[in-house]
């Protein structure tokens, strides 16, 4: 984004032929055809602007100019030509005195989080606004999303912090390029509006994620086999081929696997089995792990499982605690086959959850897997 404020075009007005390099300053003989000369070394108020070299032959003259963003307020610009042949430095330099005037404006600069998507994928578009001088501004801010040149939605983005703005457009529902334009207004007075083209595209894309995942035996303890089983599906609008799975127990690799190809809507199940040590506490399945395939969404590609180290810890959070009470309330009075049975509770293992296992639950109550 360029910024046309207090923008100098240094013109054929002061080329300064009077210092070009001619048979006047560097003889015919010395300069043995063109010579290369550093012209235009541009300074505002002694700051460097820019630096051009040229070549110049004998009674040649050469016209240049320079672009930046002057601040507001008499300037004194000026342009120095160099070359080391030169004996004559006086007339090498050209001052000039000018007014330059701001002009109020808004800047808008805008973005979104990728430039393809997957069908029906949510786009984050995110702006900044700034004013003339550089700095973050609050304005108003809408976008308008076209396809085909067919206006698909108008929506206004929201200021997070000052002058930093977002939006979420979530109508890619058709495969193709979509236009966005969006405009930045305000009331101040004197302020120039700014508007600013985007596009971004969607296109057909897999979509990888755990759908289920679980352990043979959530209880077990060190030294017993255990296996951790998971579902791997492609819930996206394209197929995909290759696919790595890798499985870990806690952060040790046990796993690593390849699904050949998954069409769309398909599923294939998984599993790794191995011996549970002491320092195990949990299983996790991780799909894609390089991010090989470009999917719609890379954030379902990983899912973890949980041991259980005592009974009652409905929740395997370590601890048995009021949550899981509850849960046992529920599965309280209940035998195998009842919808509401769940093993967790059943102290005794002996497919009944009674009186005897709700004294044992109230033994462990409050109680971690540590003791």
């Amino acid at each position: 984004m360029t910024k046309n404020i207090g923008v100098i075009f240094l013109n054929p007005i002061i080329k300064m032929t009077d210092v070009f390099y001619n048979n006047s300053y560097i003889s015919k003989k010395k300069m043995k055809g063109s010579q290369v000369i550093r012209v235009g070394m541009f300074y505002d108020g002694g700051n460097l602007i820019r630096v051009e070299n040229a070549n110049i032959g004998v009674n040649e003259s050469i016209t240049t100019s320079t672009l930046w963003q002057a601040l507001s307020g008499e300037r004194n610009i000026s342009v120095e030509v160099r070359h080391e042949l030169d004996e004559n430095l006086e007339n090498n330099v050209r001052y000039e005195t000018i007014n330059v005037t701001a002009i109020k404006r808004l800047y808008l600069l805008c973005m979104t989080n990728k430039i393809t998507y997957g069908l029906y994928e949510d786009v984050l578009i995110q702006c900044l606004v700034e004013d003339y001088l550089g700095n973050l501004t609050s304005a108003n801010v809408s976008a308008d999303v076209r396809f085909n040149g067919t206006l698909i939605e108008s929506f206004n983005l929201t200021e997070d912090f000052t002058g930093i703005y977002s939006g979420v457009f979530n109508r890619t529902d058709v495969v193709g390029l979509y236009n966005v334009v969006i405009n930045a207004t305000t009331t101040k007075e004197g302020y120039i509006n700014d508007t600013t083209p985007t596009s971004f595209e969607v296109i057909p894309m897999p979509d990888l994620a755990i759908s289920n995942i679980t352990l043979s035996d959530k209880y077990a303890l060190a030294g017993d086999y255990v296996t951790v089983n998971a579902t791997i599906s492609n819930i996206g609008t394209k197929s995909a081929d290759n696919i790595t799975v890798l499985i870990y127990a806690n952060s040790s690799l046990i796993g690593n696997q390849t699904i050949d190809h998954l069409s769309v809507n398909e599923s294939v199940s998984i599993s790794e089995s191995w011996i549970l040590d002491n320092d195990t506490k949990s299983a996790t399945v991780i799909v894609d792990p390089e991010n090989e395939i470009v999917e719609s969404n890379e954030f379902n590609n990983n899912a973890t499982v949980w041991f259980c180290g005592i009974k009652g810890d409905f929740d395997c959070n370590g601890v048995v605690d009021a949550l899981d009470f509850v849960v046992f309330e529920g599965v309280y009075d209940t035998i195998c086959g009842d919808s509401e049975y769940n093993a967790t509770g059943d102290f005794e293992d002996d497919c009944d959850i009674d009186f005897v296992d709700f004294v044992r639950f109230a033994r462990v109550y409050e109680k971690n897997e540590n003791g």
